[in-house]
């Protein structure tokens, strides 16, 4: 398959093939000057409809059809070449990377994003609601067309070496976050990055425990492990949110233990059909409802006095853990 460049040129090469062709036919056939050959080649072959200049034998008239079909052909031929070449060759695509590295070159005080993936999507997101000034630096360039599409600045580059840093702006940087897939690439990503800019706010992730102290040694001002914090909020799942579980929020003055628990909703129940304000949860027990998780899936939170209470309800219920037991004892 033809290059769009190698194309583009053939394609203007034909058209001036024919420009030649046209202008020698003129000067031979009807014996007018080089200049005046020329213009009528021009004028005939792109078709403006200026006038002749000067009338034209029968001769000249037969070669001027032969031109005007020629010529067409080839300025239709160059002209997609040239298309070609424009969308398809990156001449769009040099012109926005140099309005991209231009505009690297003005950040001041923004944030480095070194790897995207999971971890960095999610951090590059929150950037962009936050409306704050950042750059990625990925080594993939399967992932340039991401960017792209995202009309984020990028660069597609070795983000542990100093001169792609540099590139990046690292010595205006405000913070630099270290998502590299291996502990080793992060760990020496800091270092480089500490010794550019000492200054600058370093967060890395780090997969294992041992990389946690080594980066910090190393400089990290924060590091993150993301199955530790995963595996927290499992388990806050699984031990605090389930029904009839409570989570405890805090004492009173007295020390008496004050918590959250969801309860269900039974048939049979007494609270069924009643309003919250009707059930005097709060009158009576001092219980707070602070949530109603309904059948279907649709959560009320802070619901209002008026709302009414259904079978299979999940109410979230606030307060002293023997007041709540005893509301549960009423929820069947």
């Amino acid at each position: 398959m033809t290059s769009p460049v190698r194309g583009a040129v053939i394609g203007v090469s034909i058209l001036v093939a024919w420009t030649i062709i046209g202008s020698v036919g003129f000067m031979v056939i009807e014996g007018w000057g080089f200049l005046n050959a020329l213009y009528m080649t021009v004028i005939t072959i792109s078709t403006v409809g200026y006038s002749e200049v000067r009338s034209v034998s029968d001769e000249g008239k037969a070669f001027v059809m032969f031109l005007i079909i020629g010529g067409w052909a080839s300025s239709v031929h160059a002209l997609a070449r040239i298309g070609q070449l424009l969308f398809e060759g990156g001449f769009f695509d040099i012109l926005g990377d140099k309005k991209r590295l231009k505009k690297v070159m003005q950040l001041e005080d923004h944030y480095i994003v070194c790897g995207y993936g999971r971890m960095g999507n999610g951090i590059v997101e929150g950037l962009l609601e936050r409306d704050e000034p950042f750059i990625i630096i990925d080594s993939d360039p399967s992932k340039e067309e991401i960017f792209r599409s995202k009309k984020v600045l990028f660069l597609i580059g070795d983000a542990t070496q100093e001169s792609t840093l540099l590139e990046a702006g690292i010595d205006r940087a405000k913070s630099l976050l270290a998502l590299l897939p291996s502990d080793a690439d992060n760990l020496y990503l800091a270092i480089a990055a500490k010794e550019v800019n000492p200054d600058i706010y370093l967060v890395s992730q780090a997969l294992y425990e041992i990389a946690e102290k080594r980066l910090r040694k190393s400089g990290a001002d924060r590091v993150i492990s993301p199955y530790k914090i995963a595996s927290h909020h499992a388990l806050h799942a699984a031990v605090t949110l389930m029904p009839e579980k409570n989570f405890e929020i805090g004492r009173t003055e007295i020390g008496v233990p004050v918590s959250i628990r969801e309860v269900i909703v039974n048939k049979g129940s007494q609270l069924v059909g009643k309003t919250i304000i009707d059930s005097n949860l709060k009158s009576e027990y001092d219980i707070l409802v602070v949530g109603i998780k309904k059948e279907t899936g649709e959560v009320l939170i802070n619901p209002a006095p008026t709302d009414e209470i259904h079978e299979k309800d999940m109410l979230v219920l606030a307060g002293q853990n023997h007041n709540i037991s005893a509301v549960q004892t009423l929820c069947g």
